[in-house]
């Protein structure tokens, strides 16, 4: 019995050892929530539990990466050149080309790797390809994606990366010698840790990996460890080793991954939010403005304002009044106002009397196209043919505009019994008799002359037929016949 249980123990403990678990999924999945951790460790040990509910709080989305024993390695690849791609910076990339380019041949002098020529090419000609996509960052990450999740091209990357690590670690073996305990030295430690595929990352390997990698670049590795270490958080700690202590904002891009025993994955941070807080919406504030003082246009003449309708020098301008200039000195320039319209009240409101200034050089008379004017009211015998002095100056090319007196009107008719009232005001009475010469039929002072404005054509009447003075016989009344 003692030797059945012996041999079982030991099958165990064989078929342990070479476990191989069924992988399924992405390389490197998509960015998912960071509560998807806090629902898998739900029903687990209280202290992951605790601390996987406040691991959202810091880290909004995760990645996760397969756990094939190669997850640390992909993980770092993999956001290494998801920094560069948010660089925008193709110069940058470019750069970083020519950088691993140079380390190439220490691989053969200093890592005694003979063969690497097909691993370094896979990775730089990705690295090349990048650069000339920079600029369309959504394809460039989705082709990192899909880059490292081909097999082929993953695997050579990450081999390419093992061999960045073990040269460095050869190189400078007082560094790492008095991390490796079990005293086989760093050639036995590379041998066996660095150079065999499909076996998982340790903390002397990430730490060359920063220093080679991404210290070079200006990244700064930060891994918070979900663990059973006292806290109600997890632990975080920062490669390069001078980035502990540091304000996060000083340390330029950061990648940032979560660590389980034996299993990397890619955490991301939400985005911070500058809010500007306001101290007060009042404020004492003197507002001072360089426009000039509007008294400068009170030297305008606005007497040329007068003729346009509905302007006056008192209620019609309004605000116009205050920048008025003053009145006129001589009574000669005097005019009288113009006539109301009927349903504006005649009782304008007062306005405030503006301060007499030294009054302006008169302008120049405004020129105007002469008006038809209305013929005279009545015409006496004697200066029948005589026109008054306002029709002389009228027929002349070029006049001054004439004043407008109170009897005149508005050019605009607002309405049927505006039209009566104004005709009723330009009306004249007839005159008691007509004067019906050859010369005034042929005038404009005529009303039965088309060009006259009060146009009227004649109208025949009998008892007439004489009163221009010629003589002239009398037609014959018809006899009535009995």
């Amino acid at each position: 019995m003692e030797d059945q249980g012996q041999h079982g123990m030991a099958a165990q403990q064989d078929a342990a050892r070479h476990y191989q678990p069924v992988l399924e999924g992405l390389k490197v999945g998509n960015k998912i929530l960071s509560d998807a951790i806090t629902n898998e460790y739900a029903k687990a040990d209280p202290v992951y539990v605790e601390k996987t509910i406040a691991l959202p709080q810091t880290y909004s989305h995760y990645r996760p990466i397969m756990g094939d024993g190669n997850c640390g390695w992909r993980a770092i690849g993999f956001s290494y050149f998801e920094k560069l791609i948010e660089s925008g910076d193709q110069a940058k990339i470019e750069g970083e080309v020519a950088r691993l380019m140079s380390m190439n041949p220490l691989l053969t002098t200093m890592g005694n790797y003979p063969y690497w020529e097909e691993m370094a090419e896979e990775m730089l000609d990705y690295m090349r390809e990048v650069a000339q996509n920079v600029s369309n960052p959504q394809y460039a990450h989705q082709l990192n994606q899909d880059k490292w999740n081909e097999p082929g091209t993953s695997d050579s990357m990450i081999y390419y990366l093992r061999l960045l690590v073990g040269t460095f670690i050869k190189n400078d073996p007082a560094a790492f010698e008095p991390f490796i305990t079990d005293g086989s030295g760093v050639a036995g430690y590379c041998a066996q840790q660095i150079d065999i595929p499909n076996r998982e990352i340790e903390e002397i390997g990430v730490s060359a990996l920063v220093q080679i990698l991404l210290k070079p670049a200006g990244f700064v590795l930060e891994v918070a460890m979900l663990d059973r270490s006292l806290g109600s958080e997890v632990n975080h700690y920062r490669w390069p080793e001078e980035a502990n202590g540091q304000n996060e904002a000083d340390l330029g891009p950061i990648i940032y991954l979560l660590y389980r025993p034996g299993h990397y994955d890619i955490l991301y941070k939400s985005m911070t939010t500058q809010v500007l807080r306001v101290s007060g919406f009042t404020h004492n504030t003197n507002i001072t403005t360089d426009q000039a003082d509007l008294g400068q246009y009170t030297t305008m003449n606005f007497d040329a304002l007068s003729i346009i309708p509905g302007f006056s020098s008192s209620a019609a301008m309004g605000g116009l009044a205050q920048f008025a200039p003053p009145p006129p000195a001589s009574a000669a320039e005097n005019f009288s106002p113009i006539q109301q319209s009927p349903w504006i009240s005649p009782f304008p409101e007062p306005l405030p009397t503006p301060t007499p200034r030294a009054a302006p050089p008169p302008p120049p008379p405004i020129m105007a196209s002469p008006q038809p004017p209305t013929p005279p009211a009545s015409i006496s015998g004697s200066s029948a043919m005589a026109p008054s002095p306002a029709m002389v100056a009228a027929s002349g090319p070029q006049s001054s505009l004439p004043l407008r007196s109170a009897a005149s009107s508005y050019h605009i008719r607002f309405s049927p019994v505006q039209l009566e009232y104004d005709e009723g005001k330009n009306s004249f009475p007839d005159s008691t008799f007509q004067v019906t010469t050859n010369t005034f039929k042929n005038s404009i002072w005529n009303r039965a002359h088309y060009c006259n404005p009060n146009f009227h054509p004649e109208e025949w009447n009998p008892d007439d037929e004489h009163t221009d003075g010629r003589v002239g016989s009398r037609r014959k009344p018809k006899k009535e016949i009995s």
